[in-house]
């Protein structure tokens, strides 16, 4: 019985892993156009920005709760994450850092597609 509970909790664990890629993006003229510089056919993107926490993330776009906390962005506020979400509710986390990019944005949002070209200092 304590093997199959260990087992049980390994694999909750392993199934909230969310692998982050780390792009680097670049700034013209003081903003980033995503849909240019994010590649898939994701429909929209959000922004975790420091310190928001799984709850928070997941209101805003749907992603689980346990996969923007695995990106320790609540605990951080070295980056960014960007969560680009697809037709079928799937998702692409990005962590982003503030070295390499400094957006403007100063609180979690989601935008589309159209719309993801995000001011940067």
């Amino acid at each position: 019985m304590r093997l199959f509970i260990i087992s049980l909790f390994v694999m909750l664990l392993t199934a909230c892993y969310a692998a982050i890629e780390e792009p680097e993006l670049s700034p013209s003229l003081g903003q980033v156009d995503l849909a240019r510089q994010l590649s898939g056919d994701w429909e929209r993107i959000c922004i975790f920005t420091p310190y928001t926490t799984g709850v928070r993330g997941e209101a805003i776009s749907g992603i689980n709760r346990y996969a923007i906390h695995a990106t320790d962005i609540p605990h951080s506020d070295s980056f960014v994450v960007l969560g680009a979400v697809f037709a079928d509710e799937s998702y692409t986390l990005y962590r982003v850092s503030m070295d390499n990019v400094a957006f403007v944005n100063n609180q979690p949002e989601c935008f589309s597609r159209d719309a993801a070209v995000l001011r940067t200092r």
